[in-house]
């Protein structure tokens, strides 16, 4: 869909990730409410299996419990790209590291642990954009 995007052969886009580098600097407005996840590489793990794993993040612990009530270890950091080789990194304002893609036992995506963005090209349709973001 990115490609699409790129190519002018659609006008928006929604995606559940952020870009990685090397993509065009698109536009985008966040959609809804979830999370980024990164660790060094790319990533799978089940929802279950998160009670195993360190995690940090720059955002409120509390919340994140709430939203992910199987994290047991947490810490709240503020450079979290120094703590991308020790496990994995929640937030939804930076992008470091590879995707963490975490799934329920039967094989959907946790909802949460993605953040949907609505991505454009065209700056003259800000507010527009705006508008149906606000909107829905």
């Amino acid at each position: 869909s990115l490609r699409l995007l790129e190519e002018k052969e659609v006008d928006l886009v929604i995606s559940g990730r952020g870009l990685k580098k090397g993509e065009p600097n698109f536009l985008f407005e966040k959609i809804g409410p979830g999370y980024d996840f990164f660790f060094q590489k790319e990533l799978v793990i089940f929802e279950k299996e998160m009670e195993f794993v360190p995690f940090y993040t720059n955002l409120s612990k509390e919340k994140i419990r709430e939203d992910f009530p199987y994290i047991n270890s947490l810490e709240k950091v503020e450079d979290l790209g120094s703590f991308l080789d020790q496990g994995i990194i929640i937030t939804n304002n930076e992008i470091k590291g590879e995707t963490v893609h975490i799934f329920k036992e039967e094989g959907s995506r946790v909802r949460l642990s993605r953040l949907p963005r609505l991505y454009y090209f065209d700056s003259s349709r800000v507010d527009l954009v705006r508008t149906i973001v606000k909107e829905n």
